[in-house]
C-alpha cells in the first residue's frame, strides 16, 4: 500500500519530514567509535553486538575486524565472555508486577504503550511471559 502511494518507504518517510538512515553509508572509525560511546552513555552498557543495540555493528566488525577489536578502539573495557551486560549485584530483581507497572508507568508518561525495543527490560519480560505478545495481555487485564 504505502510503496504504491508514496513510491518507496524511503520516499514515504521524507514526506513525512523524516530523513532515513542508511546503514549501508560508510562512517568513519573515529565516527563509528564516537556512536559507541554514546550509545553506550544512553544504555548505561556497552551495545551487545547480537542485537539491534548498535545498528553499525556489521561495518564495526569489517573495520575493526573484531567487535572486541571495536570496543578497545574506542577506549571502552569489552565485558568477558559470559560476563553480564549489567552488574548483577546492581541489577534490579523484577517481579511479575513491577514489569507491567512499568510498562504501565511508560505509557502515562509518553501517551502510548513502549513497543518491545522501547521496553528496557525485554529480556526479562520474554524470560517469565514467555513472549511480548502475553506481556501485552497481562498489561490490559491489570488495567481493567
Amino acid at each position: 500500500m504505502r510503496i504504491k502511494r508514496y513510491g518507496s518507504w524511503t520516499d514515504a518517510l521524507r514526506r513525512a519530514g523524516i530523513e532515513p538512515l542508511d546503514i549501508r553509508k560508510s562512517i568513519s572509525k573515529d565516527e563509528l567509535g564516537a556512536i559507541l560511546i554514546q550509545k553506550t552513555e544512553e544504555l548505561g552498557y556497552i551495545p551487545r553486538v547480537s542485537s539491534d543495540e548498535f545498528i553499525h555493528a556489521k561495518q564495526a566488525i569489517n573495520k575493526f575486524g573484531s567487535w572486541n577489536a571495536f570496543v578497545k578502539a574506542a577506549g571502552l573495557k569489552p565485558r568477558e565472555p559470559g560476563e553480564s551486560v549489567t552488574d548483577s549485584k546492581r541489577r534490579k530483581k523484577h517481579t511479575l508486577e513491577s514489569l507491567v507497572d512499568l510498562a504501565l508507568q511508560m505509557e502515562k508518561e509518553t501517551g502510548h504503550f513502549p513497543t518491545y525495543r522501547e521496553y528496557p527490560y525485554l529480556e526479562t519480560v520474554v524470560q517469565r511471559f514467555k513472549s511480548w505478545q502475553k506481556f501485552v495481555e497481562a498489561c490490559e487485564k491489570s488495567f481493567d
